[in-house]
């Protein structure tokens, strides 16, 4: 019998680890190219940076969970052809 409690903590890290580092490894080239993109926040009266801050963490939260959901996707479409191939040729 499968018991959920001793399978939780690898559910959770599955569930987590893939889109943060997707997300980290998405964020390097944003802030590379936020001068050449125009992501970037000037200071102004309303602001509390001294400098011009870049923009643009949305984009690595958007694509690790995006990039998360498409490769799960894929992979239970895959496993499903898998299924579905083995009880044909039986």
């Amino acid at each position: 019998m499968l018991n959920a409690s001793n399978w939780i903590g690898w559910i959770i890290l599955l569930a987590t680890l893939p889109p943060a580092l997707i997300s980290v490894l998405a964020l390097f080239p944003v802030r590379k190219h936020a001068i050449r993109l125009s992501l970037l926040d000037e200071p102004s009266g309303h602001s509390t940076h001294l400098r011009a801050t870049p923009l643009g963490g949305g984009i690595g939260i958007w694509l690790g969970i995006v990039a998360t959901l498409a490769a799960g996707s894929v992979m239970v479409y895959a496993l499903k052809q898998s299924a579905d191939l083995r009880k044909k040729s039986t």
